[in-house]
């Protein structure tokens, strides 16, 4: 199946398309794409030609400003941004910069590629049937952040007359 997901991906990009995918919400712990030790990642998050998204949790600055993000996990319950090295898909060449050449590169995909708030707790706020909810949240509503700003960056390139942003990745 991850091959016929890729093979998809591949005909978005060579149209000009990005398809931003879940990282999944099991953190180093997803079914699917197991390596060493019983640790993977969900695809297809991992093709070479999709986007991967990750999660982060927000930290609260001084005053209750906003502080920083980091990596979404909560290992207790091993659920968190998943993340990790792909048994299926070998590093594309765009992969390359601080942190990818590490001990734990094996010359596989790498995901994810970018992150977005994902933890329930500090995260999304969700407007349901005229109701206000707190507490949504998950890579599953990082991905569409990304695909909803990498559409907004593409309307704003076209009125200005310049060429979309393509396959986002490279």
């Amino acid at each position: 199946q991850a091959l016929e997901m890729d093979s998809a991906f591949a005909r978005l990009t060579a149209g000009g398309g990005t398809a931003f995918v879940s990282s999944g919400d099991a953190g180093a712990y997803a079914l699917g794409c197991n390596g060493a030790h019983g640790l993977g990642i969900y695809e297809p998050a991992d093709s070479p030609h999709a986007t991967g998204v990750g999660g982060t949790t927000a930290l609260v600055g001084t005053g209750g400003t906003y502080g920083e993000e980091a990596v979404w996990g909560e290992p207790f319950v091993q659920w968190g941004a998943g993340g990790g090295l792909s048994v299926v898909f070998t590093r594309p060449k765009w992969q390359t910069g601080p942190g990818v050449d590490n001990q734990y590169s094996d010359g596989m995909r790498q995901v994810p590629d970018v992150s977005a708030i994902a933890d329930s707790d500090t995260g999304w706020d969700v407007v349901m049937g005229g109701s206000w909810y707190a507490g949504g949240g998950g890579t599953s509503a990082a991905a569409p952040l990304w695909a909803a700003v990498a559409a907004l960056a593409d309307q704003a390139l076209d009125q200005r007359h310049l060429p979309q942003m393509g396959f986002a990745n490279p």
